[in-house]
């Protein structure tokens, strides 16, 4: 006899409730390289911080299907795009060089 499983949908953004737990995802997102791997996770902080793209929108000024297209897995946002997002989503950025 077969039993049936239940599984329910898991929202990535529903483990990124701190601004700490956000930093931390960013950042080893951001070490990996790997814009899409970078875009997914501005998605995900952005759905923890705002509530959505629809959200963010409203408060950007950034069109939906922008925003959408820039945090897509195959986007490639420019840069006043990502300066946009990451002030709106609330996200502060610093740099270092590395040592030679």
């Amino acid at each position: 006899m077969h039993s049936e499983v239940k599984t329910t949908s898991l929202d990535p953004a529903s483990l990124c409730r701190t601004d700490e737990e956000q930093e931390n995802f960013l950042n080893a997102a951001w070490e990996t390289g790997n814009p899409s791997v970078i875009a997914n996770a501005l998605s995900i902080i952005a759905r923890a911080r705002k509530g959505g793209v629809n959200e963010l929108a409203k408060e950007t000024d950034l069109a939906r299907s922008t925003i959408y297209k820039a945090l897509s897995k195959d986007g490639n946002p420019r840069l006043k795009s990502l300066l946009s997002l990451f002030r709106d989503i609330g996200i502060e950025t610093s740099f270092s060089l590395r040592k030679s």
